[in-house]
């Protein structure tokens, strides 16, 4: 077994980085040096419209597609059975002209990034001529990146993705042996969390915890504007003036246009915090107010939630990615943002919902999205991608 890093850029790997490489080393796993990506040649205006344009192709538009060969260098003369690229678009865009057997375990779509990106800052624009052209022109290339995805992944003998939803579209649209894997997430608090909730929960005002993740991110962009324009109107109206606080967690700036929307007395925007993990249990309320539009992903702040015990109220939308969330049993899923302010109350006011919620999405997380439940089922499909390939050539 073989392990390669793949990268854009040379990198200097960190103390926790090269010691878990050291670990997989004395696990008898191979470590090759890191493939690190080139940039493609700058081209003529008219053999770049031909790359991209005409052809779609994916060397044009998908960082890592047509470098196999610097992956075969790497490995220098060693030829492994099959390949696992493990949530990389790099390494999978690189290694998807490989011959051997190919195994994917994968994010979003790469071209549904691209349309929501699109999507959102059109949203967030003035409606400008200018912006009609801007719009258009991302639209056009997230298209382009759709094809040229697509046959990424038709190389690939089984993709693995952690949304359900998106596993459903790479079915429909020809890749072979698409399915829906979970993610994986650690247990974090440990068994005395209720103990830990029970003396920390802060109730008035109403601590809620209303973003994790990087502000300037698609999926938080379309979230934090649904939060501003939407939700915190309707906790108002329903929970009164002062009567709670939205704390939004991540690093980077907001759009322009929802740093402006953000600027109420509710809303708290609190950056990157030291401990994360105490604030989520302060907090008696996980709200994600994301996945409310087209644009409907997995996000690992579920899971990050369910390890805390928290009360998770959420989009009923983010089900259709990750089917685990169900309503009333561990967490609270609402149609739209007035019902969510609705569950909002409901669960403020009633601590032993809030545990019933807590203990089931803890243990929701313990059974389905445990590294170790998923690995195992990550070796399993792996081993029967290589049987089919021996099974082929007997």
């Amino acid at each position: 077994m073989g392990f390669v890093c793949v990268t854009e850029r040379p990198s200097v790997p960190g103390t926790n980085v090269l010691e878990d490489l050291r670990r997989l080393a004395e696990a008898g796993v191979r470590i090759f040096p890191e493939v690190c990506l080139t940039q493609p040649l700058p081209k003529g205006v008219w053999s770049k419209f031909v790359d991209t344009v005409l052809l779609a192709r994916a060397e044009a538009l998908l960082p890592g597609a047509g470098q196999a060969a610097r992956l075969e260098r790497v490995l220098n003369g060693w030829v492994p059975d099959a390949v696992l690229t493990i949530w990389s678009e790099r390494a999978t865009a690189l290694a998807s002209t490989l011959t051997c057997r190919k195994l994917a375990y994968y994010g979003n779509p790469d071209h549904k990034v691209a349309a929501a990106g699109a999507e959102f800052e059109w949203r967030m624009s003035e409606r400008s001529a200018r912006d009609l052209v801007l719009y258009i022109r991302r639209w056009f290339r997230a298209w382009l990146i759709r094809r040229a995805h697509l046959r990424v992944m038709r190389g690939y003998d089984g993709v693995g993705d952690v949304a359900l939803n998106d596993a459903d579209f790479y079915r429909a649209h020809g890749v072979r042996g698409a399915f829906y894997i979970p993610n994986m997430w650690h247990q974090k608090a440990g068994a005395d969390w209720e103990t830990r909730r029970d003396r920390l929960e802060v109730v008035r005002p109403l601590r809620i915890v209303g973003n994790v993740g990087s502000l300037r991110g698609t999926g938080n962009g379309l979230g934090l504007h649904t939060l501003a324009t939407q939700i915190v109107p309707a906790l108002r109206n329903r929970l009164g003036e002062r009567a709670f606080q939205v704390h939004v967690f991540g690093g980077g700036e907001p759009h322009p246009a929802i740093s402006k929307l953000l600027l109420d007395p509710h809303v708290v925007l609190r950056g990157f915090v030291d401990d994360l993990d105490s604030e989520i249990l302060v907090a008696p309320v996980f709200l994600v107010a994301n996945n409310n539009s087209r644009f409907r992903v997995g996000h690992t702040r579920f899971l990050h939630a369910w390890s805390l015990g928290a009360c998770v109220i959420a989009f009923r939308g983010s089900a259709e990615a990750m089917p685990e969330l169900e309503h009333g049993v561990n967490a609270l899923l609402a149609s739209t943002p007035r019902e969510m302010a609705e569950l909002t109350a409901m669960a403020a006011a009633d601590a032993g919902l809030r545990r019933r919620l807590g203990r089931a999405g803890y243990r929701t997380l313990s059974e389905k999205f445990s590294p170790d439940t998923v690995t195992k089922l990550l070796i399993a499909r792996l081993a029967g991608t290589v049987r089919s390939s021996v099974d082929g050539a007997t």
